[in-house]
């Protein structure tokens, strides 16, 4: 009798065992997870910032350009009214 209480101790302690295994195998899947899509979120991130950085450059360009032409416009009329 004791060896059959022995053995359903050791199953029950087998069970939890792999219940533990199981649990700790889903966070590991679920940290993964998570980090995929970190990483996944960084890259669209990065191609944001690259677009952004494009544009804020062509903004630039275009305000050097239109104060350029503010300054000749300037110029213009002060010869016009000299």
């Amino acid at each position: 009798m004791a060896v059959i209480g022995e053995l359903d101790a050791t199953k029950q302690e087998l069970r939890k065992i792999h219940q533990d295994y199981n649990a700790s195998l889903e966070v590991k899947i679920m940290a993964f997870n998570q980090t995929e899509e970190a990483k996944d979120s960084a890259k669209v991130n990065i191609e944001k910032v690259g677009e952004l950085s494009k544009q804020i450059s062509s903004l630039q360009r275009s305000i050097g350009q239109v104060k350029l032409a503010s300054l000749e416009a300037q110029q213009e009329q002060a010869k016009i009214f000299a």
